[in-house]
């Protein structure tokens, strides 16, 4: 007789999603959505998937999860967020394969996180900022190349500049401000 040996193989698949650009100091709620999918030929086991936000972009609310994607996951996921570090974990749970034969048609079993969060950046300058995420499983996972994403986010700086000049009722186009007059910023 001889031995085979039977590898377990999962294939963990990370996306994030949500707006590309948002609004600095605009604390108007920003969705972000987060998603697993097991591509593999097998369950993963022991599913962990970590996300990290920069400090420009704060939660403004709790995590949601989705678990019914085609079916439910069993055990369900539980998940922590951290506003002081800008992570959400969430652990403890399985992604089955998607069915015992991957040509059927079938989607892959997903698990998904939805966060809002609002632009807290301050300052002259805006720029790129990264949301990071990774996932990981207790299976050996045949393309961990797309375990990783990292999602760029413009972070747009815009000036609300007025200029009002009190005291004089008719101002010459172009006329500069003078030494006494009153002008507001806003």
């Amino acid at each position: 007789f001889n031995n085979v040996t039977v590898r377990v193989v999962a294939d963990l698949e990370v996306t994030l999603s949500g707006p590309t650009q948002v609004t600095a100091g605009n604390l108007n709620d920003y969705t972000y959505t987060y998603s697993v999918c097991n591509n593999g030929r097998s369950n993963a086991l022991g599913v962990t998937v970590n996300w990290t936000f920069p400090e420009e972009l704060q939660f403004s609310g709790p995590v949601q999860i989705n678990t019914a994607s085609p079916n439910p996951i069993d055990p369900v996921p539980q998940c922590t967020q951290d506003a002081t570090t800008g992570k959400i974990e969430c652990f403890g749970f399985n992604l089955p394969t998607p069915s015992d034969n991957p040509n059927d048609g079938l989607p892959c079993q997903t698990f998904s996180v939805t966060v809002l969060v609002a632009s807290t950046a301050q300052g002259p300058t805006g720029g790129p900022v990264f949301i990071d995420g990774y996932a990981t499983s207790d299976v050996f996972d045949r393309d961990s190349g797309n375990n990783n994403r990292t999602y760029e986010v413009q972070v747009n700086v815009i000036a609300d500049i007025r200029v009002t000049k009190s005291g004089v009722l008719s101002v010459t186009a172009g006329a500069p401000v003078q030494t006494g007059d009153r002008v507001t910023i806003y």
